[in-house]
């Protein structure tokens, strides 16, 4: 699960330097902008399950009371963020690259500072003369 999250966050922070690269040349259109705001989805699909899983791992007691606050933190960090992307009007998306890029160096930054490295997980060996099922 941490790879997976650290992959998925990898790849959020290079959509959003993908979209402040490309946002300020106005020629582009769609066709600049749609690569890393697709980049961007794709990376949502392994950041999203990977991280609430991991956040409940380790509290199996008070995991529908975890999710639920899980859950509404995304919802009031998404109302005091959205503000900021429309900040300059409808004729620019550079708020929304801005605002994108932030939240997934943030977010990178958390996942290092507070997950850590990934450990190796040492299985011990079973003896060949133990019977394992009955």
């Amino acid at each position: 699960m941490r790879r997976l999250l650290g992959f998925g966050l990898a790849m959020m922070v290079i959509a959003g330097i993908g979209l402040l690269a490309v946002v300020p040349f106005r020629g582009g259109g769609l066709l600049v902008v749609m690569p890393p705001l697709t980049l961007l989805m794709f990376s949502w699909s392994f950041v999203q399950s990977n991280a609430i899983a991991l956040g409940l791992t380790n509290h199996p007691q008070i995991a529908g009371s975890a999710s639920a606050l899980l859950g509404v933190s995304q919802f009031a960090f998404g109302a005091v963020v959205a503000p900021l992307v429309g900040i300059a009007g409808a004729n620019t998306a550079l708020p929304m690259a801005i605002v994108v890029a932030a939240c997934g160096i943030a977010a990178a930054l958390a996942f290092k500072a507070l997950v850590g490295p990934v450990r190796a997980v040492h299985v011990a060996a079973v003896p060949a003369d133990v019977q394992l099922l009955p």
